[in-house]
């Protein structure tokens, strides 16, 4: 999947996150690797400001499931490098 467009790894994280008449659950766990990988994309592209939107998302994934042993540590790290393109976009 390294190879994936990240557009289209958003789009499929953000139809797993969201609710329908056969989905009951949300799965934030593949919805989050996938956010992940379009950040990852977003950022080889030199695309902050997906990459920071891409960075985010996945930090709200990490934190739904903060219940794994190693989420706290992830979360901060998705918020600590969204925040790291905030530092691109330019002063208005």
């Amino acid at each position: 999947m390294a190879g994936s467009d990240p557009e289209k790894l958003m789009v499929k994280a953000d139809k797993l996150t969201k609710l329908s008449f056969t989905r009951w659950n949300a799965d934030w766990k593949s919805a989050t690797l996938l956010y992940e990988q379009a950040a990852k994309g977003f950022r080889d592209t030199k695309n902050h400001e997906k990459a920071k939107l891409a960075f985010e998302k996945a930090s709200k994934g990490q934190e739904i499931l903060s219940s794994y042993p190693d989420s706290v540590w992830t979360l901060g790290c998705h918020l600590f490098s969204s925040g790291g393109y905030s530092y691109f976009q330019p002063l208005l």
